[in-house]
């Protein structure tokens, strides 16, 4: 029998309050003081694109961490996706 690691989160490890819900597992997220856990190791991609220019692509982060900022195009390979079609989008 496998136990997905997230539901191994019943108590926040930060405030103690008792997780309410397993849905969706990752990543964990206390209801009562917003910690969040990411649950690892996971894969991800990421890509430097150039144009002829030389110039890079970059992208805002739209969520935290740094939202706001600056970053390079990626993600996360989601739990059962292959990561070949994580990294097979055309830009």
């Amino acid at each position: 029998m496998t136990i997905e690691v997230s539901h191994s989160y019943r108590y926040c490890p930060i405030c103690g309050a008792s997780r309410s819900s397993y849905a969706p597992p990752r990543p964990f997220q206390c209801e009562s003081c917003n910690h969040t856990s990411y649950f690892g190791p996971v894969a991800a991609v990421g890509g430097i694109l150039t144009n002829d220019l030389g110039q890079v692509l970059l992208i805002t982060r739209a969520r935290d961490p740094g939202r706001g900022l600056l970053g390079m195009p990626g993600g996360f390979v989601d739990p059962g996706e292959p990561a070949e079609e994580a990294t097979s989008t055309t830009v």
